[in-house]
């Protein structure tokens, strides 16, 4: 178990915990200094079950989306980055969307991606939209596996997403005040703001996460395990929620 006091930066303009009221109002994931961050006690990490020929880095970038919202009160732009997983689920973080507006997506050739808004869980730190199946080839879950080395997705800038290298430190549980506990992975890497829903990738190219957090003054941060990803993917079938508008 690491230290209470561990100072993790979600990677936004400015995050405070909130009380969650309805749906536009999302807690901050990791925003405060009294996070508690708890390591699993795992065996021998599982292979990955990614099957057939490596992802291409156009596949990648294609799959990676930029997130801009609007905060209500200030009128700044904050954007961060998502993922197309399969063919027809987008995911992002929900921190992005405390006290915004109605969210843009756009492709890396900054064309607006028209999708719906399925699933939001301030818990678990996530968002889900449903794209028309067929728009963009997505990418496929991996669940965690063996890899130390691996890659990030961040499309932070209007210039178009950046694959990054990165390793990983640790699978975990990650909490906030007892609350919001999910699995999760600490990565070494130089996380920076907008980089908050890029993919983490496996050797094959498919998803072991989505980052979420950096530690404040540190070249190391958090992402929600794939795990997670599934079950939020799997629970937006019920029903379409309502665009968030300020």
């Amino acid at each position: 178990m690491t230290p209470k006091g561990l100072r993790c930066r979600v990677m936004k303009d400015l995050v405070r915990p909130t009380v969650f009221l309805a749906m536009a109002m999302l807690l901050g994931a990791c925003s405060r200094s009294d996070t508690n961050i708890e390591s699993l006690t795992t065996s021998s990490p599982h292979p990955s079950t990614t099957a057939g020929e490596p992802i291409g880095d156009k596949q990648v970038e294609a799959a990676t989306l930029q997130l801009k919202v609007t905060e209500c009160a200030t009128g700044l732009t904050n954007r961060a980055s998502a993922v197309v997983i399969d063919n027809n689920s987008i995911v992002s973080v929900a921190h992005t969307l405390e006290g915004a507006g109605t969210p843009t997506l756009l492709d890396s050739s900054g064309r607006e991606v028209s999708a719906t808004l399925t699933y939001l869980d301030s818990e678990r730190d996530l968002v889900v939209f449903r794209l028309k199946p067929g728009m963009i080839s997505g990418l496929p879950l991996s669940p965690e596996g063996s890899d130390r080395s691996v890659r990030y997705v961040s499309f932070a800038e209007d210039d178009g997403p950046e694959i990054r290298e990165a390793t990983i430190l640790r699978y975990t549980r990650l909490t906030l005040d007892g609350v919001g506990d999910r699995a999760g992975i600490e990565l070494r890497a130089p996380i920076a703001k907008g980089d908050s829903g890029g993919p983490v990738l496996d050797d094959n190219g498919a998803v072991l996460g989505v980052v979420f957090a950096a530690n404040n003054g540190t070249d190391s941060g958090w992402a929600i395990a794939s795990e997670e990803i599934r079950t939020a993917i799997e629970a937006s079938v019920q029903g379409d929620l309502p665009m968030l508008k300020c």
